[in-house]
């Protein structure tokens, strides 16, 4: 009624966010609306899926006006040039402003780039080093630590951001080079050594619950206990079918990978092969897992657990199609494994969904996550990666430390339904 047609064709952005704001207090209108922009993004009707996130996307409109104007406009000309990851960006993004803010303090007449020199860039060095947290900052995230001294990995974000910061803008002849960003702006040795991985490896006993768990999940599981509706509306309310659930519990249990790249998995990630014991010459299958290309290698594919393949494969066969997608790292448009509705599995759905249902199925939150954290938040944001963690540990133990587990006796095959 709104486009004045009853065409798809004749749809536009524009109608659709005039359709979005008159229902804005109907939650299911504004759901299905934006499916539906999905849809016409999909058959290049709209250039994108229209969202309702756009105007919380980038920076405050405060922390921008606290920053000094005519650092501001470098740094926004920087991260519009820039061509590092978005979460990289944003991170830097953030380091430079505060950069601005210490030079509009300490130095005024030094509020520009090209008028940095080396003394201010090794007092800018100590100053971080001593500074706390909130210090020139807008918006400080860490308000239970406010006033207290920054942590290592703290000062050294901020360092290294405005070190790349320098560094790009020298490289693009933007700024003549009055100094070497990369010998002055850099974090003591001391306390880079500091900087590390801290992995919290899951002990074998929770493991081993883990995994009996995530090998007998079902629908009941993913509703948490203090939810009325546990009958057809509470498993009405789970966003996705139990079969793509299973297999990403599977993938993260078995596979080893990263969350980034568990979400962005290939559809046809699989590939069955054969292997020949060498005593007895029968043979077994090998499932081979493709991962996709992450931040530090290629696309590759490695040795998983069969039922890794079994569970993809079960998969499969209940998902609907499902359009191509951009994958944001590589730039490519194809299809995913774990897609629907036309969208990617979200960022914080294992953390947030899978992981606390493994954990109340396990019933042993306090063994998995670390002492500091209530036991009643078992979805922080590190749990997803404890699994790579302990698998590499487990890897690196002698096979007298690797103490035998025996699966349950009831695994969903691939042709198992709801």
């Amino acid at each position: 009624m709104i486009s004045g047609s009853p065409r798809l064709a004749d749809v536009t952005e524009e109608s659709l966010r005039v359709a979005m704001a008159a229902c804005r207090s109907v939650r299911l209108r504004r759901q299905a609306l934006f499916k539906l922009s999905r849809v016409l993004a999909a058959r290049g009707i709209i250039g994108a899926p229209v969202t309702g996130w756009e105007a919380k996307r980038g920076p405050r409109a405060e922390t921008l006006a606290s920053a000094p104007a005519r650092w501001l406009s470098w740094a926004q000309r920087w991260r519009q040039f820039s061509t590092n990851q978005p979460g990289t960006v944003a991170s830097m993004f953030t380091a430079i402003l505060i950069a601005g803010r210490w030079a509009a303090e300490h130095h005024p007449d030094a509020v520009e780039p090209q008028h940095w020199t080396r003394e201010i860039a090794a007092q800018y060095v100590a100053d971080t080093i001593g500074a706390r947290v909130g210090q020139w900052a807008s918006h400080p995230h860490a308000k239970v630590r406010l006033g207290q001294p920054l942590t290592v990995a703290g000062r050294a974000n901020r360092i290294d951001g405005l070190r790349g910061f320098f560094g790009d803008l020298i490289e693009c002849e933007w700024i003549d080079a009055r100094f070497d960003p990369r010998r002055v702006l850099i974090l003591p040795p001391a306390l880079r050594a500091q900087l590390g991985p801290d992995p919290r490896i899951i002990d074998d006993a929770a493991w081993a619950k883990l995994m009996a768990a995530g090998l007998t999940l079902n629908t009941e599981d993913l509703i948490p206990d203090h939810e009325p509706a546990r009958g057809a509306a509470g498993r009405r309310a789970i966003r996705h079918p139990i079969e793509m659930n299973r297999a990403l519990v599977g993938v993260w249990l078995f596979a080893g990978c990263r969350i980034d790249e568990i979400r962005r998995l290939e559809l046809d990630c699989v590939i069955w092969d054969k292997g020949r014991d060498e005593q007895t010459g029968q043979t077994y299958p090998v499932c081979l897992l493709r991962v996709p290309q992450n931040k530090t290698s290629r696309a590759f594919h490695k040795p998983v657990d069969p039922v890794v393949g079994q569970l993809i494969e079960a998969w499969k066969l209940v998902r609907p199609r499902q359009p191509d997608l951009l994958d944001p790292k590589t730039g490519r448009v194809r299809q995913h494994l774990f897609c629907h509705h036309g969208r990617l599995v979200g960022h914080a759905y294992l953390n947030e969904r899978l992981i606390p249902a493994l954990c109340r199925k396990a019933r042993h939150e306090r063994r998995l996550h670390p002492p500091d954290r209530p036991h009643r938040q078992p979805h922080h944001r590190s749990a997803a990666h404890r699994t790579e963690r302990r698998w590499l540990t487990s890897f690196a133990r002698p096979p007298a430390a690797t103490k035998p587990w025996t699966p349950p006796d009831r695994i969903y095959a691939p042709s198992a339904r709801r």
